[in-house]
Formats: structure tokens, C-alpha cells, sequence
């Protein structure tokens, strides 16, 4: 079973990564401490994979494959993660496939 993970940007660019289990079991004004409300709208899922260096990959997150960008979304038709190529026609991809082309969190 995957991780249940999230991660939230603030104004400050600083990242914060929340277990959904560590944060299910806190009282509310703990879980508002770990995860303040401004930051509950721009939380994105882990997408359970890593990239050739071993950095989790994350819903929203670009990727990077030395010549192309692409951004990973979740398709809810499909019920998977994809990487979509904007410059591209929008083409896209399955996010797996694209991890096991080089592509990069970057």
C-alpha cells in the first residue's frame, strides 16, 4: 500500500509534507499547527512513484527530461497519474512510462 502523503507550498516557497496518517491522529488545533487552512487548498498527493534520483513525485509537479517539460496530473476518467506535455499539443502520457524515459523532478 502507498503512502497516504501530501505536499503544500507556501507564499514563502517553503514545502510541507504531510503524512495523512500522523496528522488523522492529532487534536485539531495540533493538525492546524502541522497544516495551517491556507495551505489545505494547495495540497497535492504523492503519486506513490520516485524519479531517477529518488525524489517523490507529486501531483502538479514538473517534470523535467533535459529537453521537455511536462506536468504530472490526475486523470479521474482514467483513475491514473499522467504527465502532460503543454508545448506539446497538450499530448500526454502515463507518469510511469514518463519516469522510465528520464524525466526528472526539476
Amino acid at each position: 500500500m502507498r503512502e497516504l502523503e501530501f505536499k503544500a507550498v507556501d507564499e514563502s516557497g517553503k514545502e510541507h509534507i504531510l503524512n495523512l496518517e500522523s496528522y488523522m491522529g492529532l487534536n485539531e488545533s495540533n493538525q492546524e499547527e502541522m497544516c495551517p487552512c491556507e495551505l489545505r487548498d494547495r495540497l497535492k498527493q504523492y503519486t506513490g512513484k520516485q524519479d531517477k534520483n529518488g525524489m517523490k513525485v507529486y501531483e502538479d509537479d514538473r517534470l523535467f527530461n533535459g529537453y521537455v517539460f511536462a506536468n504530472v496530473r490526475y486523470r479521474t476518467r482514467l483513475a491514473v497519474y499522467v504527465v502532460e506535455y503543454p508545448h506539446h499539443n497538450n499530448d500526454w502520457d502515463y507518469l510511469y512510462s514518463a519516469l522510465e524515459d528520464g524525466f526528472y523532478v526539476g
